[in-house]
């Protein structure tokens, strides 16, 4: 069983392309094809490689360069070298997000390229290191803006809010955001890296609590203050701010934030899954047990790896396979 167990980690791990940095449990369920990518890595870089459908263009993603709409992001890394013979993505960051509102990206974001094992194969994030741009698309908040808005983005809009907030999934206090979410439309199971490991959104909500209540606070129409991930509703990709007053679209509130929790202060975000990685040595992957780090993405020098889909059996022998 040992050597059946070692052999079967030791084939996961060569069928993992060396551009892919994690392996997610992802909920899957669809059988993707090479057709379906939106993105291609080369090495440590992600370049964009999509026909931006179903509502992915006019998002709004933060980056070191400011706010930029997902269709700005990918004109300013250009096409890159070509996605002939490398790895291919189903959303537009080599599966780091963020999701369009096709649904298919929110349980498959990984490799279209090797079927639906693939789903969960995360490769690099876009790179900005030789970009230098500003063009302006945040605007200062209104001297009126609620004190908890960090920014207010140029959204595209054209949604009409419903002021009696039942579109909101999160609310602000402060520099806190909170969920208030049903967890629906495919948003629930969708991961994103944090300071503590990647988690999925209902595991990040689970941890954050409730807080002290939205009553009388901002509310926004995504899960995490209009700062993203959207969920496959397609409204939250072009409406993503406040939705307890109108005309507040792109007004944008906190992250989320550990603090109450006891965590580190460091909030997981689209941020964190967009921008170039910060680094974190609070990495708890508790919540995803069958998640397998690759060397080189965790903090230690040695890296114990389970096959991709272990079985009880093998999980049990997991520690014995150690590469340094």
């Amino acid at each position: 069983l040992l050597l059946m167990c070692f052999l079967s980690s030791a084939l996961a791990q060569q069928e993992i392309h060396p551009d892919v940095l994690v392996v997610l449990n992802v909920t899957g369920g669809v059988t993707p094809g090479a057709n379906w990518a939106d993105s291609y890595s080369v090495g440590n870089e992600c370049f964009c490689d999509t026909t931006f459908d179903h509502n992915i263009a006019p998002f709004y993603v933060e980056t070191p360069l400011g706010w930029k709409t997902v269709k700005q992001v990918c004109d300013l890394l250009g096409p890159g070298p070509g996605k002939t013979n490398r790895p291919v993505y189903n959303d537009v960051q080599c599966g780091n997000g963020p999701p369009n509102d096709a649904g298919d990206e929110h349980v498959c974001p990984g490799r279209t390229d090797i079927g639906e094992a693939g789903c969960g194969h995360i490769g690099p994030r876009w790179k900005f290191e030789n970009i230098f741009n500003d063009d302006g698309n945040m605007t200062p908040p209104p001297l009126d803006a609620h004190p908890d808005i960090v920014a207010v983005l140029n959204v595209t809009g054209g949604i009409v809010p419903n002021t009696n907030v039942t579109m909101a999934s999160s609310y602000s206090v402060g520099g806190d955001c909170y969920c208030i979410s049903s967890i629906d439309n495919g948003i629930g199971d969708f991961y994103v890296e944090t300071a503590l490991g990647w988690k999925t959104v209902r595991d990040v909500c689970d941890l954050v609590g409730p807080g002290p209540g939205a009553e009388g606070r901002p509310r926004y129409n995504d899960i995490q203050c209009g700062n993203g991930p959207p969920s496959a509703a397609g409204d939250e990709h072009v409406c993503p701010g406040r939705v307890d007053v109108n005309d507040a679209c792109g007004h944008i509130g906190p992250k989320w934030s550990f603090v109450q929790a006891g965590m580190p202060s460091m909030a997981p975000s689209m941020t964190s899954s967009l921008a170039p990685s910060m680094g974190s040595s609070f990495i708890d992957d508790s919540t995803i047990p069958t998640t397998a780090l690759l060397p080189g993405n965790s903090p230690p020098t040695a890296t114990s790896f389970p096959s991709v889909s272990p079985s009880s059996n093998c999980e049990s022998y997991s520690h014995w396979f150690t590469v340094v």
